[in-house]
């Protein structure tokens, strides 16, 4: 067979296979046209040429007003002044939508009684077009649970006829449902865009007995973070991980509600905020100074927060609050002793009743260690030093101690790169505690008296 002719059949063959998947096609149903559901009706209930330049608004919650701003597609409560921060993006959705309204149903003709469709004492919206004037009347749900019953009344309505009963979306309705106070912005303190959140951060109120103070470490180059430290009632670094961590909860708080604007007196008392339960001010955020202050919770964890220079008193969940009833054993790193053995150079280990020198030289993996200058075994040092460094606080404590009195050991340990030496100093506590102190602080600190217990019996086996 010729290549010419080996063309020719496999084209045959080809054309013979299309015409038999054409041939085997299934005719089309009569009916399919017919099968498919019809879309649903629509009837324009209005349509103006350009959104309301006024809406006024009264429902069961309230009776206010939305005005156009100035600028295109901005509105406000024209109840509200300056210092009310407003929702902008739902204000505005409220009156570009309010140009035309669509319904999915309409009854011309009802015959039963307005109650049956929840219009007897309906929520009145008059769409106010500056020459014109449109009237909403919402009345109830439908059974289908997401259409609202609505009669119109005045200018560009698409039918006159009177009684008319529409039925609109929910969704396209629902901003009429909503009070004033619904139209105010939830966001009470923004989220930190760079990391920082604060320079000095003081935490009172009556739930604390004495203030807390902390500051801003800031970090030794630009790509590092800046981390933060306890100044008052004792000066210590904040944990990196939970305390921070609840630092960070004082940056994007977001309010359920609002339910007050300009307290007075009595309307604080009301809300728990005449003698706050929990405060704080913050300096240097990227908001600027400002004061939080929150009420003690109620019994379902509902408190009310108001921020300084906002006038407004706003209501959320206190779980969302990690900051509010922080102290200082929350925010405290609880580290006691936890250098690498490549940074030490000594140790000098005191009890009351003697005193030991440990030198150190090398790194992690060629250590050298020396006891009152005569070689030690590297593997009883590093027993040692484990249990010494295997310590943490267990809190804070305001009262007085054993400061100044016998002592049970202390630690000073100096550093190869001239740092200052760092002095720890355990006093005895009360059952199973003892009390620490670090450098000059004093002892205000607490920890488990077994790691003291331990370290004591390891230091022994060393000498």
């Amino acid at each position: 067979m010729t290549k010419k002719s080996k063309i020719a059949l496999v084209t045959g063959l080809l054309l013979i296979g299309v015409l038999t998947l054409f041939l085997l096609q299934p005719e089309p149903s009569g009916d399919s046209d017919a099968s498919r559901e019809p879309p649903a009706p629509t009837y324009s209930v209005y349509a103006a040429p350009s959104p309301p330049a006024r809406i006024h608004i009264r429902n069961t919650v309230s009776a206010f007003n939305i005005e156009a701003a100035g600028q295109e597609d901005a509105y406000r409560v024209a109840e509200f002044d300056a210092s009310i921060p407003l929702n902008a993006t739902l204000l505005s959705s409220v009156g570009r939508n309010a140009a035309s309204l669509t319904a999915t149903l309409m009854i011309q003709e009802p015959q039963e009684p307005l109650s049956s469709y929840g219009l007897e004492h309906p929520v009145e919206v008059v769409l106010d077009f500056g020459d014109s004037k449109t009237t909403l009347y919402l009345g109830g749900l439908a059974p289908d649970g997401s259409t609202v019953y609505l009669q119109a009344a005045g200018d560009h309505l698409a039918e006159t006829g009177p009684g008319i009963i529409y039925g609109v979306s929910l969704e396209s309705v629902k901003s009429y449902f909503l009070g004033a106070l619904d139209f105010i912005h939830p966001t009470i303190s923004q989220i930190s865009m760079s990391g920082l959140l604060f320079d000095t951060a003081l935490f009172s109120g009556a739930l604390r007995p004495e203030p807390i103070s902390l500051e801003r470490v800031p970090p030794a180059s630009d790509e590092l973070p800046s981390t933060y430290r306890l100044t008052a009632p004792v000066r210590r670094d904040v944990d990196p991980s939970g305390g921070l961590l609840a630092l960070r909860s004082l940056m994007g708080i977001i309010a359920s509600d609002a339910v007050a604007v300009h307290p007075d007196e009595e309307t604080l008392r009301r809300y728990g905020l005449e003698t706050p339960y929990s405060t704080v001010r913050l300096t240097g955020t990227e908001e600027g100074d400002f004061t939080l202050s929150a009420s003690e919770p109620d019994g379902t964890g509902r408190l009310y927060l108001i921020r300084e220079g906002v006038p407004v008193i706003y209501s959320l969940s206190a779980s969302s609050l990690g900051w509010l009833s922080l102290d200082v054993d929350d925010l405290m790193d609880k580290t006691i002793f936890n250098p690498t053995l490549s940074e030490i150079s000594s140790l000098v280990l005191e009890t009351p009743a003697a005193s030991y020198t440990l030198g150190l030289e090398g790194g992690e993996n060629s250590l050298s260690v020396t006891l009152g200058g005569e070689p030690l075994d590297t593997g009883r040092f590093r027993t040692f030093f484990q249990a010494l460094t295997a310590g943490a606080l267990t809190g804070y404590t305001a009262t007085e101690t054993g400061e100044g009195g016998a002592f049970l050991l202390r630690i000073t340990c100096g550093y190869r790169d001239g740092s200052p030496p760092e002095i720890i100093t355990f006093y005895p506590g009360p059952a199973r505690e003892a009390y620490v102190s670090f450098g000059e602080g004093p002892a205000a600190f607490r920890t488990s008296s077994t790691y003291v217990d331990r370290a004591l019996a390891e230091l022994k086996a060393l000498a």
